[in-house]
């Protein structure tokens, strides 16, 4: 099944904003984990932060499958690749945070 340019930049688009937000809550979680006294504010993040990184591997592996089948070196999806290869070097640094 052959797809468009336009369904293929719109499904890119739709994995860059959902790798976005990842990044970006995860950051939150990490910076506010340990000023948070509730154990409960505490159990919620950890099981957020476990959720997002499943979520993150879903999406890498589909970003690695297009970027497998999608040949050009100077497009959107090289960008998402990156993007991709940078967010999860931030999910993994500092992975000890919640056994302190």
């Amino acid at each position: 099944m052959k797809t468009s340019s336009k369904e293929t930049e719109t499904l890119l688009i739709s994995l860059f904003k959902e790798i976005e937000y990842i990044s970006i809550r995860t950051s939150l979680i990490k910076k506010k984990y340990n000023r948070i006294i509730s154990k409960n504010l505490k159990d919620r993040f950890f099981k957020e932060y476990k959720y997002l990184q499943n979520k993150f591997k879903e999406t890498e592996s589909k970003v690695n499958i297009i970027d497998k089948y999608l040949k050009d070196d100077f497009s959107f999806n090289k960008i998402l690749k990156e993007k991709c290869l940078r967010t999860k070097s931030e999910l993994y640094e500092n992975n000890s945070l919640f056994f302190v």
